[in-house]
């Protein structure tokens, strides 16, 4: 219900009212403008609007794949399309939508209720993998990792820019010692689920995907683990997404996020570290606050060498 109520009021925000049904004989007629001109990226993106219009969901995000292809610039096809997806189940193609709105559109209160819904998705999407990972993995039996232990996987990294796709494994790393400052944790090493992962990854004939990460996971004893993604907004501000999974369950604790300029990017790190602290009910003393507010370094240029030289050191060389 709550979707339904957010998408209306997209809808509202972005055409200005929200409009009705579209009719049948409306739909033909552009479905034959459509069959004249099968390129039409207007067209497309206007029948793509009827077809969600009348609740046709598949339809839709099918034909307003098309004209986002053609249009990769126009906000109101990735608005639609995302709405679209997320109405058909699709989240990973829906979010790919939202940010192309966030990117790409001319709303500004539509760009910020798609902010916060980004982080629902990256929930959504996180919660839904790490279940059926787990399914798939319940034959390994055994007791429960401890809760207190917890796992933090390497951050994917979403966007176009190639000299930033090992962020998400600096930022892991970042995480992994500053979840290390509680006295009342215990982080697995990044080495020992570095190794974990490698070894999973061979016996799945090398593919690394949500069951790696979760076997490895419960392979390292971790009752919970951090997984979450970055995601590139454009040239310098991202956003970063993610949650706590009990490893037992899949379930996820609150939606973990935060927009940056990627010279603030340390200062995102802490606010989501922050938040799996009081996610996971673990109060931090003043001198563990203080260490876990230290930055690593003030060069940003050196802490992006240093996540090429970890994601050099994963891939053996």
């Amino acid at each position: 219900m709550r979707r339904s109520i957010l998408l209306v009021s997209l809808l509202v925000l972005a055409a200005g009212a929200c409009a009705p049904r579209t009719p049948a004989s409306a739909i033909a007629r552009l479905e034959a403008k459509r069959d004249a001109h099968p390129d039409a990226a207007k067209t497309l993106r206007a029948l793509g609007i009827a077809y969600y219009q009348a609740g046709r969901w598949s339809d839709a995000q099918r034909v307003l794949t098309r004209a986002a292809e053609l249009a990769p610039s126009d906000g109101v096809t990735a608005l639609y399309l995302g709405m679209s997806a997320e109405q058909s189940g699709d989240l990973k193609t829906a979010r790919a939508a939202y940010e192309g709105y966030v990117r790409h559109g001319r709303t500004s209160r539509v760009r910020a209720q798609l902010r916060n819904r980004l982080a629902a998705l990256a929930r959504k999407e996180l919660e839904a993998e790490a279940k059926a990972a787990v399914a798939q993995e319940s034959s390994l039996g055994g007791d429960a990792g401890s809760p207190t232990t917890v796992a933090v996987m390497p951050l994917a990294f979403n966007g176009s820019d190639t000299t930033l796709a090992t962020l998400g494994r600096g930022l892991a790393d970042l995480m992994i010692t500053d979840l290390s400052r509680s006295a009342q944790l215990t982080v697995v090493e990044r080495d020992r689920l570095d190794a974990l992962l490698d070894e999973v990854a061979r016996s799945r004939s090398g593919t690394v995907d949500s069951s790696t990460l979760v076997r490895s996971g419960r392979l390292a004893r971790a009752g919970r683990m951090v997984r979450g993604s970055i995601t590139q907004l454009d040239a310098k501000s991202l956003r970063a997404d993610a949650a706590v999974l009990d490893v037992s369950t899949a379930r996820a604790g609150a939606p973990l996020g935060a927009d940056f300029d990627l010279d603030a990017v340390f200062d995102a790190e802490k606010r989501i570290v922050l938040g799996v602290f009081a996610d996971m009910g673990i109060a931090l003393t003043a001198a563990e606050r203080a260490a876990v507010e230290q930055r690593p370094t003030r060069s940003l240029a050196a802490f992006l060498a240093y996540s090429r030289g970890l994601a050099a050191e994963d891939a053996g060389r």
